[in-house]
């Protein structure tokens, strides 16, 4: 013998739905051809909510639009970072680093304002940079820079709308570093520990299908002898990066 196996599609919910919850929207041809995909129930729901007079929240829908607010970037780049040092009682210490090209590397957290169509943003980006290099005194005395932080800039950024893939941004943060390593050796003898003060970073950038970014950052200079009064001190970079949304 054999055994056959009958497969039917359960139409009563279309039945049932014209009959509870009746609308003018949609009559009983729409009824009966009606699929069962939540997209479609969730319509005639909402249809039927507002001719009762009442509202109604798409739960899915919110959910979903609260999740696109939120980005998560991966960002690297090429950075270029600059520093000078002078001594106000004395030359003998003065310098000007080369500039350096060196990476960086980065997480940047996107909070995009649920208000003036989507164009305001919080970002925030733990980026860790680093220098080194070496410089000669007047009498020819080795002087050292080792330098390696984690910046943490926090700030506000401002989206114009190309069209509906594609947008460029302005934005502008303050900058706290958190120092992992730093010193400064004079003469191979003398040592001063970095404390760097905080700076500032204005970029602009593309973002291509909420996907894909590449921008420009300008960091102002900020001091890496912040608590030596007789010194000042200049360390500023410019940076190239490119980042890819993890969400």
């Amino acid at each position: 013998s054999e055994n056959y196996t009958n497969t039917q599609e359960n139409v009563r919910f279309r039945s049932q739905l014209y009959q509870l919850l009746p609308c003018k929207k949609y009559g009983l041809t729409d009824a009966q051809n009606l699929n069962y995909r939540r997209a479609d129930l969730t319509k005639w729901v909402q249809a039927y909510n507002e001719e009762q007079g009442g509202g109604s929240i798409n739960y899915h829908q919110l959910q979903k639009k609260r999740k696109d607010l939120i980005n998560l970037f991966v960002r690297a780049g090429v950075r270029t970072n600059s520093f000078f040092m002078d001594n106000d009682r004395t030359d003998a210490n003065d310098a000007e680093y080369d500039t350096k090209i060196g990476a960086r590397v980065g997480i940047q957290l996107e909070y995009i304002l649920p208000y003036n169509k989507n164009k305001w943003a919080i970002v925030f980006e733990p980026t860790f940079q680093y220098y080194e290099d070496e410089e000669v005194g007047i009498f020819d005395q080795p002087m050292v820079l080792s330098y390696q932080s984690i910046e943490l800039p926090i700030g506000v950024r401002y989206y114009m709308f190309l069209n509906s893939y594609s947008k460029v941004f302005v934005d502008a943060s303050i900058v706290p570093d958190y120092v992992l390593q730093g010193d400064l050796t004079l003469g191979g003898e003398d040592y001063l520990g970095i404390n760097s003060s905080l700076s500032y970073i204005f970029s602009a950038g593309y973002t291509y299908k909420n996907r894909y970014q590449a921008s420009i950052q300008y960091g102002t200079g900020r001091s890496l002898l912040n608590q030596f009064p007789t010194w000042k001190s200049n360390y500023q970079s410019v940076s190239v990066v490119l980042g890819f949304n993890l969400l």
